[in-house]
């Protein structure tokens, strides 16, 4: 009887660690390599190409200037999505935790 209570303890707590371990590693790479893909079509999007002059540079600063905001803005918003990914697991457990308590 003890060795199937410590089989399935160890097989729960094998499955629990292979959660976590494809929960954060596995989508770590997942949230890092779409964010680089979308911010290298991010940079082919605001690429200007034209002839020299001062109306090309005026509107090549312009260009600069907005893929740059945007860029800030999406890199934000790409890490305020992966915090609220990365603390969801650790939030339903403290509050299955806190209300089987009560």
């Amino acid at each position: 009887m003890i060795d199937a209570l410590a089989y399935i303890a160890a097989n729960f707590l094998q499955r629990l660690v292979g959660f976590f371990v494809h929960w954060y590693a596995d989508g770590t790479r997942f949230f890092l390599s779409s964010g680089r893909r979308l911010l290298a079509t991010h940079k082919n999007l605001f690429v200007s190409r034209g002839a020299p002059g001062l109306a090309s540079l005026l509107r090549w600063a312009l260009f600069f200037l907005w893929g740059t905001i945007a860029g800030a803005l999406f890199i934000l918003a790409l890490a305020a999505l992966y915090l609220v990914w990365v603390f969801t697991p650790p939030f339903i457990l403290f509050k299955t935790i806190s209300e089987s308590l009560l």
